[in-house]
């Protein structure tokens, strides 16, 4: 099967081992409030579709799950917790 607008040969899916190199995959976000949390891009699978009808090349579709860390936060920025509440904060 051809996707015609995007010149794919789609063919059955087939799930590729792989490994990793250790790489910086983390963006810093520093926060206009103080707060510095870190965004880290994680690899959960690569599956290889199909090819390009142009060139022939493989095609891949690489799964992926961004994991967000707390780095550091201003103690000024906690709310005091309120057990009255449904949400147990102010």
């Amino acid at each position: 099967m051809t996707d015609s607008q995007s010149n794919i040969k789609f063919e059955e899916p087939e799930i590729m081992d792989y490994e990793t190199e250790d790489i910086k995959k983390g963006v810093k976000l520093i926060l206009k409030d103080g707060s510095i949390l870190e965004a880290i891009l994680e690899v959960t699978h690569v599956i290889k579709v199909g090819y390009d009808t142009n060139n022939g090349a493989p095609v891949y579709n690489v799964v992926t799950q961004t994991i967000i860390k707390t780095k550091s936060i201003p103690k000024e920025l906690f709310k005091k917790p309120n057990p009255k509440s449904p949400t147990g904060y102010q």
